[in-house]
């Protein structure tokens, strides 16, 4: 399948609406802006949905990126059709929230083929964006680039962890994972930078609970007496999947969470056990143990068999020719068949941990997707 133009129909039965907010607050005398998209139900939409992106936030991803030689690969997004309408009639019903994070210097809804798939079966996405953090920030009427003084020394701080281990291998393309499992423990619970990062990561997300559930009291919002705040999704891509977990240990409102790839900075997943039920997906045995000790059996872990990173976000979709072009001579998984694999093990595991509904198991979906992934 090549880069597609449109996005794949979500399988339920509501249409996809959404609407942009934000909130701020302070931490350590500096003020914190947080966006964040409202994916909700809708019913009597008309018109025509958005595309992914607009040229205004194609601009902003330019000045994010500056002179990167793939800046050019987000032009084409904004000729790509979703399935969102924007402010339109939110379903009735009382409906379960899932906050999504996506990955450091993403496009703020990076997974939104997933997010769709939720949305359609009578779930709220709250996809929220870091200022600065992220390849723009929607903040009121401004678009906020991301800072760009922050990622060299995060792959700085990689590269010198890489170094120290005996199994690095700057020549294998997947040198990542083939370093030791000690060295990579090493590096999740001491690289500094990241961890700082992860650990205000997780503040915004429990701070973007705390909106929800004011939000959902306040006769003047979209979203009144409209979420069940009984207890919370999380899930996310990367840093922003990690962060769904480690908020997963720290507040007990979220009831299930999900980690597509990302490393657990700080330690927190090897030294503690998470209680709620979680799923991960990874590329390999060896990083769900660099990242998780083995009291955390509360955690299943997804291995693909023939994917990369990127194929844990939306770039299976929008990206697909530009990715296998990267990785000449693997085999990797068809992105479409990537995109459903994805939606159907998030969509399975909200529905066991968040509705109740038992009739699909996590096992399920991994024998349906026997060829793709493995289940441990």
């Amino acid at each position: 399948m090549a880069n597609i133009k449109k996005f794949p129909l979500p399988t339920g039965k509501y249409k996809v609406g959404f609407y942009d907010d934000y909130l701020t607050y302070e931490h350590n005398n500096e003020k914190r802006m947080i966006g964040y998209r409202c994916f909700y139900p809708a019913i009597n939409v008309t018109g025509d949905p958005v595309n992914y992106i607009n040229e205004e936030i194609f601009e902003k991803i330019k000045e994010s990126l500056g002179n990167a030689p793939f800046v050019n690969i987000y032009k084409e997004y904004v000729n790509i059709s979703t399935n969102c309408y924007q402010n339109v009639t939110m379903a009735e019903g009382c409906f379960k929230a899932v906050i999504y994070t996506p990955g450091y210097n993403n496009v703020q809804w990076d997974n939104l083929s997933v997010i769709e798939e939720l949305v359609s079966n009578g779930y709220v996405v709250f996809d929220i964006a870091r200022a600065k953090d992220a390849l723009f920030t929607k903040i009121g009427e401004t678009l906020i680039a991301r800072d760009t003084s922050v990622s060299g020394p995060m792959s700085n701080e990689l590269v010198k962890y890489m170094i120290e281990d005996e199994e690095y291998s700057p020549t294998n393309p997947n040198f990542v994972y083939e370093w030791s499992l000690k060295g990579m423990q090493s590096y999740v619970r001491k690289c500094i930078i990241a961890t700082q990062k992860s650990e205000l990561w997780i503040k915004d997300l429990v701070k973007l609970m705390d909106e929800i559930e004011n939000k959902s009291k306040d006769n003047c919002s979209i979203i009144y007496n409209k979420i069940d705040c009984s207890g919370f999704g999380a899930f996310g891509n990367s840093l922003g999947g990690a962060t769904s977990l480690a908020a997963a240990l720290e507040d007990k409102r979220i009831k299930a969470s999900m980690n597509m790839d990302g490393w657990v900075f700080g330690g927190k997943l090897l030294d503690n056990k998470l209680e709620s039920p979680a799923l991960v997906f990874n590329k390999s045995q060896k990083h769900f143990e660099a990242n998780y000790g083995i009291h955390n059996n509360n955690i299943i872990n997804i291995i693909f068999k023939r994917t990369q990173n990127e194929y844990m976000s939306d770039m299976c979709l929008t990206n697909e020719d530009e990715i296998k072009n990267i990785y000449v001579g693997k085999e990797i998984i068809d992105g479409y068949l990537m995109a459903q694999i994805k939606a159907d093990f998030i969509r399975t595991l909200f529905n066991i941990y968040l509705k109740k509904d038992t009739s699909q198991s996590l096992k399920d979906i991994a024998n349906k997707y026997q060829d793709e992934v493995s289940i441990h």
